[in-house]
């Protein structure tokens, strides 16, 4: 399993070494577990975690695909993960105020993203459109966000309830047209 953390830098650990617990038990904190920096040291930042992501082999033909909070999107092949320190190692390289949002496994070039913003805005595209590039390298803009708008990190009801909103009665055949990186996206008030 992969462990990624807000700042991009990346812990494996084994799932037999995940400590095992009954219903009722308090449990550990992943941050503990992980061995992620709790910023109690002078001049370390505290991480928290992003995402994690379960991998069963580092195989030739897979990818990892990450996205930032400033619609920045990174495509690496997966087995440039496949050898990690315990302390772990930098994943995605992640500029001061940026942080890591998702992180994904595909070994579809196909595949196709989609990412939303806080102001309705959305954008899709294939994998392949991102360029493959190192494991400590901060990737592309996947999107191109307005003042004030940042991506979306999860759908909650708040999310949802807007939405629908924005959009009135969802259509059936409602669809984010696949685009290029780094363009603004379609509106979520497109008569689709």
């Amino acid at each position: 399993v992969l462990f990624f953390s807000d700042r991009g830098k990346v812990y494996l650990k084994k799932v037999h070494e995940i400590p095992e617990g009954s219903r009722t038990s308090k449990g550990k904190s992943i941050v503990n577990f992980v061995g992620m920096d709790t910023g109690e040291k002078p001049g370390t930042v505290k991480e928290k975690l992003a995402a994690v992501v379960p991998v069963k082999d580092f195989k030739d033909g897979a990818d990892l695909v990450t996205a930032t909070s400033r619609g920045l999107v990174k495509r690496t092949e997966l087995k440039a993960y496949g050898n990690i320190r315990q302390t772990g190692i930098i994943g995605v390289a992640i500029e001061e105020g940026d942080t890591l949002l998702r992180a994904l496994v595909t070994d579809d070039a196909e595949h196709e993203v989609m990412i939303g913003t806080a102001l309705g805005m959305s954008i899709r595209f294939k994998v392949s459109d991102i360029r493959q590039v190192g494991r400590d390298s901060k990737g592309v803009r996947g999107i191109e966000l307005r003042e004030g708008d940042e991506p979306e990190t999860r759908l909650d009801d708040a999310t949802v309830r807007r939405l629908v909103k924005q959009l009135g009665e969802v259509p059936a055949d409602f669809a984010v047209p696949v685009q290029l990186l780094g363009k603004l996206g379609v509106h979520g008030e497109v008569d689709w």
